[in-house]
């Protein structure tokens, strides 16, 4: 017998997209259990596009909180042993859900799974999928190869998660009785951009397989109502996400060390575009993670402009940015068949 799922979707003002990702869900080869959209205080008219779908769906209306709590409030609305989850910007090809599925048959004692994705830019599936962009090396280091449409990690994921994250919570199953034991999304991450990223880490800590879809059965929107398009804030999220996470995961030392490390590499990148939008107190702060000897020569003269008396960091950090604009601009440009 298949996997069944609650599908749990959480909303706030995508009126113009949800049916679009409703339609997508309704028309799933393997047909979802339930169908329960969370309503996240929208102000446009998300209530009378879930009508028009009759007892198909459940509707509920939460005061606005953010995803991570509107997905939790449509868990406990939920019946169905495991969960699935999407975005209301987000889409499913029509075999998600029983690819899903087949991953979780195929792992008896898998209670979380999660299937690869492409991005959606004006209403085009691109090719590239987000498997593709991992680090050489990386699937084959979790055991997998890259052909079969299903595959099952055996390890915990913790640390390969913190250097690259191919997981999304569109694209993610997980059992009922595990979202319990892990306590759900945390709702103290909903303004952050990359508030999902604490709640994947957390379910995938533990000692226990991993289902994984390798076909991109998932198409993620870019657009311009998407909060994780600014790279500056994204970089930012996550570094504090990280230090939670460091805090409060119980990490082994060698995990702590890695946790480390992406938080120095991430505050190392996020100086560059602080430093480019004027933002010099966040310069400073970013550089208290990063080790003396992982700075380089750029983010010490960075930090050394910002370090100076406000009218003068200003002054030279904006003169600074603007050399460095002008380089880009004169760099010749690559060709078309580069």
């Amino acid at each position: 017998m298949s996997v069944q799922f609650s599908v749990i979707v959480p909303t706030y003002n995508r009126a113009d997209l949800l049916p679009f990702t409703l339609d997508a869900i309704a028309r799933q080869t393997l047909s979802a259990a339930e169908i329960i959209v969370v309503d996240d205080g929208s102000t446009d008219g998300t209530r009378g596009v879930v009508a028009r779908y009759g007892d198909a769906i459940r509707y509920l209306r939460v005061a606005n909180g953010g995803a991570p709590a509107a997905r939790n409030a449509g868990v406990r609305l939920s019946s169905s042993r495991w969960l699935a989850f999407c975005d209301s910007d987000d889409l499913w090809r029509c075999d998600h859900l029983a690819k899903l599925s087949r991953a979780i048959e195929a792992t008896p004692q898998a209670a979380f799974a999660f299937a690869n994705f492409v991005h959606v830019i004006d209403d085009r599936w691109q090719e590239r999928t987000k498997f593709d962009q991992a680090p050489p090396g990386y699937w084959q280091r979790l055991g997998i190869g890259r052909t079969g449409g299903l595959a099952v990690i055996h390890r915990p994921i913790y640390p390969d998660l913190l250097a690259f994250q191919p997981v999304f919570p569109s694209c993610i199953a997980v059992s009922r009785a595990y979202f319990d034991k892990m306590g759900g999304f945390d709702p103290r991450f909903a303004r952050e951009v990359s508030e999902d990223m604490e709640f994947t880490l957390r379910c995938n800590r533990e000692e226990r397989p991993v289902g994984v879809v390798l076909d991109a059965t998932v198409g993620i929107r870019k657009h311009g109502g998407n909060i994780s398009g600014d790279a500056l804030s994204r970089a930012c999220s996550e570094i504090r996400i990280l230090r939670f996470a460091r805090d409060s995961h119980r990490p082994t030392r060698s995990w702590s060390r890695l946790i480390d490390d992406q938080i120095a590499l991430r505050s190392s990148a996020a100086i560059h575009g602080a430093f480019t939008a004027g933002r010099l107190d966040l310069v400073r702060e970013l550089s208290a993670n990063i080790p003396y000897r992982r700075r380089s020569w750029k983010i010490w003269l960075k930090l050394g402009l910002a370090s100076l008396p406000r009218p003068a960091a200003r002054s030279l950090s904006s003169a600074a940015a603007g050399l460095g604009r002008l380089k880009s601009l004169r760099a010749p440009q690559p060709s078309a068949k580069a």
